[in-house]
């Protein structure tokens, strides 16, 4: 699978968030990237787990920030958040499990959700973020 690229578009105008969506990216390409080394299976597992982490403190941060805001759609947000993460961690589980057979379906989760989440769901709370000022 191709890597993805960052795109202009996925900026939500806040430099922290953007910062950090772009960490998102860069491990979801190390996990595509560890699929063709030789120890695959080690390497690929712990950039997993590394992605959980960074998520998490992510979703923390731009919920911090919603808070801030009185976003609206924050309950709703974090239900997201919590999806994602559970779903990952239970893909991760299943790729400790059965290897490599789990490749292309983590790829495919992870490269579909980023772009939705990033250009869909995150866009919608920009605008709560522009009229507080918060860049």
């Amino acid at each position: 699978m191709k890597r993805m690229p960052w795109k202009e578009q996925y900026s939500v105008g806040v430099k922290e968030i953007d910062r950090q969506h772009r960490g998102l990216l860069d491990i979801i390409n190390q996990i595509n990237d560890s699929f063709e080394k030789k120890d695959k299976w080690q390497s690929t597992s712990a950039i997993i787990d590394s992605l959980i982490h960074y998520a998490y403190n992510h979703f923390a941060t731009e919920e911090r920030y919603m808070i801030e805001v009185e976003y609206p759609e924050l309950s709703r947000h974090i239900g997201l958040h919590l999806t994602f993460i559970r779903k990952v961690f239970l893909m991760s589980e299943k790729y400790n499990q059965k290897g490599l057979a789990m490749q292309k379906e983590i790829l495919a989760y992870l490269t579909s959700w980023y772009s939705s989440h990033v250009l869909e769901v995150d866009r919608k709370y920009m605008s709560s973020m522009v009229k507080k000022g918060i860049k």
